[in-house]
């Protein structure tokens, strides 16, 4: 029964480390897949930050202008590379010779030659109707090609000639043809005033959606996720200003360098976004940025070198102060003379775009604290992210002193249960060097029995004191011839088997009485511990049956499991059997042990009947 026990436990034992390792496999997967995602998302973040503040030197680095001829078309469609079908090929030879004379022969060439013809006619026939579609392909894609290239030259003319029109759609392609990075709406109205040769501009701004709301990614291997750094919102708001600023210098570039006839002097340009003003919550168009800049000026700055935001304010550009809540500036509008001013021209909203320049100059000049609060808002949130990751690992390293001193207990106790197994085998030893001598029935029962009921004085007091003469209380005791030679051996005392005629052997044969397996007990408990008594007294005390959990309480810091499996090895040693079986959750006493079990119990008057009896 042990033994299978013990293939099982070796079976649950394999199952749990490979369930261990199956976990353990997962979780370095789970490691690789979320450490390749955690790259990917900062690879990606790191591309979109870098666009964003590549906008104006990649365009610095790119000619803008369009050649107008680089825009005509030539036709697509390929030549016509199918082959006339030749007739002669499709025709069988003619019989010859005495073939020729065959009537078969001869009805056989005219099938041959009527099918070949027919074959013929069918393939010509589709030959010349691809040959037919094909020049109409032609044909066609020839006529746009000529009606695009013939739009070009116009267009040319056009613009050649100042027409505002052409040059207004001209400049608007410069700026639809720009690469912006994806989430740019490059919608643009361009018109232009060729009196004051003024090119006005009408620019789609991004939101602030365009600025990423995470600063890195990073594996929280502890709690299996990515975990995102915010960036703060004033450093948003401020980077947000910041593109705007970007593609305000980006698209004049891009016009002015477009502009290889020199045909514009100055640009009007106004950006808007297309939102839901905060203060109203009124869903309108608001202008952000508004500027004039002539030629002369343009050509003065060096664009390389500039702080964006800085240089729109040399310009005198009206810029938004708080342009991620949509705090719109005044837009601006050129007059017959061709300067600029306030769109409406009142005093009061003038005052108000004072008032919004004030403010940025202001905020630009604050750019340095709002920096240092910046850095100091994120070191609090490294702080705040720190905190749970260090009490994280408070707990886990409490666990793992938890743990290890379960271990030390662990080891400590396999040491202890060591120790007395190595004092059970040395014992054991001297006992089988020196044997019990029980051939002095008193003195052996001494040192057999701690308990009253079979002590010296209690079972001897009759014969104490007693001479060869006489015995107790003067009687004199009769002896048989062979009790007087022969001295009585306490295991037979103790069976009731002393005095009875022996065996073969020189033993003492077995009392009617006796039961099956009393003597092998009575030698199985003498070599108990007071733990494993002590667990068959309860086992008997109980209907010869215990629940695991039961027996645990009444064992704490011990392993029921090793007590039983050492009273049943010392059962094998004797009965070669099991004595304790588990049943359904049960420790159990074979049913066929039992009654010997109770008596062998009850004649060694063990230590839970007593105390003492048993090695400690």
């Amino acid at each position: 029964m042990f033994r299978r026990k013990s293939a099982t436990q070796t079976k649950n034992l394999l199952e749990y480390l490979a369930s261990a390792e199956q976990e353990r496999q997962q979780k370095s997967k789970s490691l690789i897949a979320q450490t390749a995602a955690v790259h990917e998302k900062n690879a990606d973040l790191a591309t979109k930050t870098h666009n964003l503040e590549n906008l104006l030197q990649g365009a610095l680095d790119r000619d803008s202008f369009i050649d107008l001829d680089s825009l005509k078309k030539t036709p697509r469609v390929s030549a016509f590379e199918r082959n006339n079908p030749e007739r002669l090929g499709y025709l069988p030879q003619p019989p010859s010779g005495l073939a020729s004379l065959m009537p078969w022969k001869k009805k056989a060439y005219e099938r041959q030659y009527e099918a070949g013809e027919a074959k013929y006619r069918e393939d010509h026939h589709e030959y010349m109707e691809a040959l037919h579609a094909h020049q109409r392909t032609v044909e066609r894609d020839q006529a746009e090609v000529d009606a695009h290239n013939q739009e070009i030259e116009r267009y040319k003319q056009d613009s050649a000639a100042g027409n505002p029109t052409a040059i207004a759609e001209y400049f608007e392609l410069v700026l639809e043809k720009s690469p912006y990075p994806a989430g740019f709406l490059k919608e643009t109205e361009v018109s232009f005033a060729p009196d004051t040769e003024t090119l006005r501009i009408d620019f789609a701004l991004p939101t602030i959606d365009i600025i990423p709301r995470t600063k890195a990614y990073a594996y929280d291997r502890f709690r299996d996720e990515i975990t995102e750094t915010k960036i703060p919102r004033k450093q948003r708001a401020r980077l947000y200003a910041l593109v705007l600023a970007r593609i305000s210098l980006r698209t004049l570039h891009e016009i002015f360098t477009a502009d290889r006839s020199n045909v514009i002097d100055s640009i009007v340009f106004e950006g808007y976004v297309d939102g839901m003003n905060p203060s109203t919550g009124q869903a309108g168009r608001f202008c952000l940025v508004a500027l004039k800049i002539t030629r002369q000026q343009f050509d003065s700055l060096d664009l390389r070198q500039v702080e964006p935001r800085a240089c729109l304010q040399s310009l005198n550009a009206r810029l938004s102060g708080k342009p991620d809540q949509l705090l719109a500036v005044p837009p601006m509008t050129v007059d017959d003379r061709g300067d600029a001013s306030v769109a409406d021209g009142t005093d009061n909203l003038y005052l108000t775009q004072q008032i919004s320049e004030r403010d940025g100059a202001i905020t630009a000049q604050s750019a340095q604290i709002a920096e240092l609060e910046s850095r100091l808002e994120a070191q609090r949130d490294r702080i705040a992210e720190l905190v749970p990751e260090l009490r994280d690992e408070q707990e886990r390293n409490a666990e793992l002193q938890v743990e290890i001193q379960g271990q030390k207990d662990y080891i400590a106790e396999l040491e202890s249960r060591l120790e007395a197994q190595n004092s059970d085998n040395a014992e054991h030893e001297a006992e089988q060097t020196d044997p019990l001598d029980d051939t002095q029935p008193a003195e052996a029962l001494t040192e057999f029995s701690a308990g009253d009921e079979f002590s010296e004085a209690g079972m001897f007091a009759p014969i104490v004191g007693e001479t060869a003469e006489d015995g107790a209380g003067g009687v004199q005791i009769p002896q048989r011839a062979d009790e007087a030679e022969k001295p009585v051996a306490l295991r037979d005392l103790l069976l009731g088997t002393a005095g009875l005629p022996a065996n073969s052997d020189g033993e003492a044969t077995a009392a009617p009485e006796e039961l099956p397996y009393i003597r092998e007990f009575v030698t199985i408990i003498d070599k108990l511990r007071k733990d494993e008594s002590k667990l068959l007294v309860m086992l008997m005390s109980n209907s010869w049956a215990c629940s695991e959990a039961y027996i645990q309480s009444a064992f704490p810091n011990q392993f029921v499991s090793s007590i039983i499996h050492d009273i049943n090895e010392r059962a094998y040693d004797e009965i070669d059997a099991a004595l304790i079986e588990e049943e359904d959750d049960m420790y159990v006493i074979d049913e066929e042990y039992r009654h010997a079990l109770e008596d062998a119990l009850k004649l060694t008057n063990n230590q839970y009947m007593m105390s003492g009896r048993g090695r400690q």
